[in-house]
């Protein structure tokens, strides 16, 4: 005599499959999200250091850029002891970079070639860049590049090109050209390569709104850590004077108001 299986067994059966494959599923989601809970929590612990740090790197920085060791303003790097780390920081004069907003054609073709794209796609970014420069903007806001994070965000179809082009750019001050002596040395490099009828070589001076304004590049590397900590910064007799941060990925840019109130002796 054959024997079937109830239908309400049956039922039950396939019901405590599905609760178990359903809770496996859950445990392996809850696993998931625990590794990105604590990669996250790094980056916060990471991203929290670089900000605890940065009074006292601007402050180190400031006080000797005059003295016995001076930090190098053009750009080389040198390292700092600060309590429990070192870092090695690069000052660099903006009138030595390339700004976005105020960069004829030939300069920005000359840039991206220099970072390695092909003449074509060199030339089409740079119209991409005029392009943006010329687009309609809000009356508060006068220039179409405000962040260097802006740059990147148009530059989002080439992932690789912005790492190469951080350091040769800035968004602060108005020269149309930059000036070859106080350039990054790859950037003094590609000056034969730009027409003398179209790049003013400065021979050493900067625009008014340029001069004691640098761009300061943080790096950890004792402990070692990803990423580079962009300071936007104008030094004078009077202290330091913060623009504005850009904190390593994925953290987003920080304005910080150029205010009298900012300024640190």
């Amino acid at each position: 005599m054959s024997r079937t299986v109830a239908p309400e067994r049956g039922a039950v059966l396939l019901m405590v499959l599905i609760a178990l494959a359903l809770l496996a599923a859950i445990a392996a989601a809850m696993a998931r999200l625990s590794v990105a809970a604590i990669s996250a929590s790094k980056a916060e612990a990471a991203l929290m250091a670089e900000q605890l740090a940065l009074p006292s790197v601007l402050a180190m920085v400031a006080a000797r850029l005059t003295g016995p060791d001076p930090v190098p303003r053009d750009g080389s790097p040198v390292a700092l002891a600060l309590p429990g780390r070192r870092v090695e920081v690069r000052l660099q004069p903006v009138a030595g970079l390339v700004n976005p907003n105020t960069a004829p054609q030939p300069v920005l073709v000359a840039l991206f070639r220099t970072a390695g794209v092909p003449t074509v796609t060199a030339t089409a970014l740079a119209d991409r860049v005029i392009a943006a420069r010329s687009q309609d903007r809000p009356a508060d806001q006068a220039r179409a590049f405000r962040f260097p994070s802006d740059l990147r965000q148009l530059l989002a179809d080439h992932p690789g090109l912005w790492p190469r082009l951080r350091g040769l750019v800035t968004v602060l001050g108005g020269n149309v050209n930059f000036d070859p002596e106080s350039a990054p040395p790859v950037l003094r490099a590609m000056v034969p390569a730009v027409s003398a009828a179209t790049l003013d070589l400065y021979g050493g001076t900067a625009s008014a709104d340029s001069a004691a304004f640098y761009e300061l590049y943080i790096r950890s590397i004792d402990p070692p850590r990803g990423g580079v900590t962009q300071v936007s910064v104008r030094f004078d007799d009077t202290g330091y004077r913060v623009v504005m941060v850009a904190w390593p990925e994925p953290a987003t840019p920080l304005a910080v108001p150029d205010t009298p109130g900012k300024t640190v002796p």
